[in-house]
């Protein structure tokens, strides 16, 4: 439980901060000799949006997510941070996959065996479960492992900002440097009456801030973590992952946030990018692409040094993912002919070979004859070193009068939407339940 002092005791610990402060640079008037030390910093790793059970158009990633673990892991050897921060969206839903839950908790237990002494700060995100959080967090305490599902409350009901406040040590000095504000997504029960999610948020933030400035921590430098949607922050509205609306509510101008948190670890948009310098917030985006749209994305971690004075430090370390994104052609659309000369250049799939690298494969094709043509690609492709997600058609209106805006309509045909199609045009009958429920299982 955090220490509140009254005002008094709140002064004295500032002017004995200051001094100490002043100290370590000799810059106290009753020091004879002036001496210069080199400041200690905090060593963050900020992550987000692992999205763990999800699939690529119906395709497993668990292989991706394992290599993108293994990568983490050799960055946090080299590294020697002193916290890790994860915020939101660690799994792709409320209720992930055994082999999701399983590689998490590996992954966390080898993380802080690789640096002893290294704190984990984990919020909840939009798609986890806050209750399955808030379950495993007397057990992940134990490892050091700070996990903040949702916002509890007092017993006079109000919200617990106490229970947020988490207070960080250097791990070699074992002292306090840093405090983490754990702030998870904030669903409708945590909303302010009548209030949307800025003010909301702010309400939090604000009211973190005061209780710090209270306590024994009043000058030490404050982080927070965030899940929400910045008002300024990139989001490809053609096609995105993220469970919002590009132009529509929700979003929350980072500018009206205090800039006494000197970073604010963002998490729910899966960009890398900075919205904001003062206070410093960033996306650390999601380490693997989640779209076609996604592809050119930089992925990796945020490394963040916080200095003893709250100087900030922020740089991107870039990871290449498992796989691939190829897009045939990569501009414009093709015709039937050119795309089977295509398909005849991608590499055959040889006996006994990994497909652990084999890329994530989209073709945009102009007008087709669809029942042959989508039978032929699926047929290639069987024999191809490729992971095939989907063909997107152009279809042009016989009447020309037509308006502009309805020229070209772009339709995405999965494989499981051309598999149905072949059956009915075979069967003359729709795909039985049981047999579409088989080909979901299949991994192409």
């Amino acid at each position: 439980m955090m220490r509140i002092l009254t005002s008094d005791q709140a002064a004295t610990v500032s002017f004995w901060s200051q001094r100490r402060w002043c100290c370590q640079f000799g810059l106290m008037k009753n020091l004879l000799i002036e001496k210069t030390v080199s400041v200690s910093s905090m060593k963050i790793i900020h992550t987000s949006d692992w999205y763990l059970g999800s699939r690529f158009f119906g395709h497993d990633r668990k292989k991706e997510m394992l290599h993108f673990f293994d990568w983490l892991l050799e960055a946090i050897r080299l590294r020697v941070p002193d916290v890790l921060v994860v915020s939101g969206n660690v799994f792709d839903s409320a209720m992930p996959e055994a082999w999701a839950e399983g590689a998490c908790h590996d992954f966390l237990k080898q993380a802080t065996e690789t640096v002893p002494g290294l704190q984990v700060v984990i919020v909840a995100g939009q798609r986890d479960s806050a209750e399955g959080f808030e379950a495993r967090r007397k057990f992940m305490a134990e490892r050091n492992i700070h996990v903040r599902g949702l916002v509890s409350k007092t017993d006079s009901g109000k919200p617990d900002v106490d229970d947020l406040i988490i207070p960080l040590k250097n791990r070699d000095t074992g002292q306090v440097e840093c405090i983490c504000f754990a702030l998870p997504y904030l669903r409708g029960s945590d909303m302010m009456p009548d209030r949307g999610m800025a003010a909301s948020l702010r309400n939090y933030y604000d009211a973190c801030l005061s209780r710090i400035r209270r306590s024994e921590w009043a000058n030490v430098p404050c982080i927070a973590t965030g899940h929400f949607y910045a008002a300024n922050a990139f989001i490809d509205t053609t096609e995105h992952y993220e469970r919002i609306v590009p132009d529509g509510n929700g979003k929350v101008d980072t500018n009206s946030l205090s800039d006494s948190f000197c970073y604010i670890a963002l998490g729910m948009v899966d960009k890398a990018q900075c919205v904001n310098n003062r206070p410093a917030a960033y996306y650390a985006g999601s380490p693997l692409p989640m779209t076609f749209s996604e592809k050119k994305n930089n992925f990796g971690v945020n490394i963040v040094d916080v200095s003893i004075s709250g100087g900030v430090n922020v740089s991107h370390l870039d990871y290449t993912p498992l796989r691939n994104l190829l897009t045939v052609p990569q501009n414009g659309e093709i015709s039937p002919d050119r795309m089977r000369y295509e398909l005849d250049k991608l590499p055959e799939r040889q006996a006994g070979e990994s497909d652990a690298k084999w890329p994530y494969i989209e073709m945009k094709v102009m007008e087709h004859s669809e029942p042959e043509l989508i039978n032929e690609v699926m047929k290639k492709m069987e024999t191809k070193a490729v992971r095939f997600c989907r063909i997107t058609a152009t279809h042009r209106p016989a009447n020309r009068q037509e308006d502009a805006s309805q020229l070209e309509r772009l339709r995405t045909i999965t494989p499981l939407e051309m598999a149905q199609r072949i059956y009915r045009e075979e069967k003359d009958e729709y795909m039985p339940a049981e047999v579409e429920k088989r080909f979901r299982e299949l991994d192409y």
